[in-house]
């Protein structure tokens, strides 16, 4: 039997770079999900959404069945109004 991967279910270099500072050894299999929220969606059920979503999507396209899928999601919010990603650094200032 061998050692489980891990997957990394995420385009995010913060995450790999506190992955790599752990020494923890991983791969990345970024999914390609819808992001946008729904109506009324509160953020932590947007995060919990999008984390679940990624995870489920790693879990069908990976050719491991052995693999340990690390999925999560960060949403950005100030009293329940969600923050999209910024489409630069401008918008970053602007929000």
């Amino acid at each position: 039997m061998t050692a489980p991967i891990l997957l990394l279910a995420s385009q995010s270099s913060r995450r790999e770079q506190l992955l790599k500072q752990l020494g923890v050894k991983f791969s990345v299999s970024a999914p390609n999900i819808d992001e946008s929220w729904k109506v009324d969606e509160k953020p932590t059920d947007l995060a919990i959404r999008l984390a679940e979503e990624k995870a489920e999507t790693c879990l069908q396209t990976s050719t491991d069945s052995n693999a340990v899928i690390l999925a999560s999601d960060t949403i950005v919010s100030v009293e329940d109004e969600i923050f999209g990603k910024p489409k630069d650094r401008k918008d970053a200032i602007k929000m």
